[in-house]
């Protein structure tokens, strides 16, 4: 189970945790001043939101890469979440908001790797002419397995500026800090600069993603610390299905880690590379629910045997907005 900060090919965290601070295409549009049919003002939208989820999943090899364990083997998955917003203030400069998510998984079989996890955060921007500076604040607490597993607090300040009036670029920088409530010598400070470009067409309902970012993790246990980098390529587009408006997306993301010291149980420097492939299809079922399909496929290669695998996601979901 593999994920990426930002979705640009940062480091692996546990599936069904939340994304990273990222910008979505209706933010990105909104934040440049670009024209989405489907975006909505402040004035015309509630302050507060509220964002219920239920899904199926299968998993042909359940792992978690936090850890560098695969089981080989598949299983299916519920998965419940729940998310929330509420804007505390808005307007034609200023964007300040607050929110949680709560995200369950429960294998039928594997329960040892059902995750819970809980994330509390705040972000805010302000815009300067025709750019605009975010920060992105957040605390995760994930259980794995019924028992506390990882406290991360993310800090993500970025700038997003137009260059054109459909070509857009975003510069952040991910600080991540790690604590893990066992095994104390993976606990890390995460350092992960990032750019990232985007070319939007099709009166900006799609968009070509392409993002670049350097990672450098410093650990508690010498053996876990690395320097890396990652590289993605997205593409979404406007679809039409039984009448509503969806989006397809594709996604490639390369992934590159070097480890700074040997690892003990291989007598030397390890080596990480993953490949993912993604897709995404998502349409309204009606005003208030949206209907969800997507698959990730992860190559993973490593010369530490645990780490390697090779995992396919097949993922459905409902999300009922209120």
């Amino acid at each position: 189970m593999t994920k990426s900060h930002s979705g640009a090919g940062g480091r692996p965290a546990p599936r069904r945790w939340r994304d990273l601070p990222g910008v979505s295409l209706l933010s990105i549009a909104s934040l440049a001043g670009a024209t989405v049919s489907t975006a909505a003002t402040a004035a015309d939208t509630p302050a507060g939101s509220l964002m219920l989820k239920a899904g199926a999943a299968y998993d042909d090899n359940v792992s978690n890469s936090q850890i560098d364990t695969a089981t080989g083997r598949g299983d299916s998955i519920k998965t419940l979440g729940l998310n929330a917003k509420y804007r505390l203030y808005d307007d034609k400069k200023n964007h300040v908001s607050i929110g949680y998510e709560f995200n369950q998984s429960l294998h039928t079989r594997l329960h040892g790797f059902d995750i819970q996890s809980h994330v509390v955060s705040f972000d805010a921007s302000r815009k300067f002419g025709s750019s605009t500076l975010v920060i992105d604040y957040s605390r995760d607490y994930i259980i794995f397995g019924g028992s506390p597993f990882l406290s991360i607090e993310i800090v993500n300040p970025s700038i997003f500026t137009p260059i054109r009036s459909n070509i857009f670029v975003r510069g952040s920088y991910l600080i991540l800090n790690e604590s893990f409530s066992k095994d104390r010598r993976r606990n890390a400070v995460h350092q992960q600069p990032e750019l990232q470009a985007f070319y939007f067409f099709d009166h900006s309902k799609a968009y070509v993603l392409l993002s670049g970012n350097y990672q450098r993790e410093m650990t508690s246990g010498p053996e876990f610390s690395y320097g890396g980098y990652g590289l993605s390529a997205n593409l979404a587009l406007p679809v039409n299905l039984l009448k509503q408006k969806g989006k397809i997306k594709f996604g490639y993301d390369f992934i590159r880690r070097d480890y700074n010291n040997i690892t003990p149980s291989i007598k030397s420097i390890r080596e990480d590379q993953w490949s993912v492939v993604k897709a995404r299809l998502e349409f309204p079922v009606s005003s208030k629910i949206l209907f969800s399909i997507d698959y990730k496929y992860s190559d993973r290669y490593s010369n530490l045997p645990s780490a390697a695998s090779k995992e396919g996601l097949l993922t459905t979901e409902f999300s009922y907005k209120f």
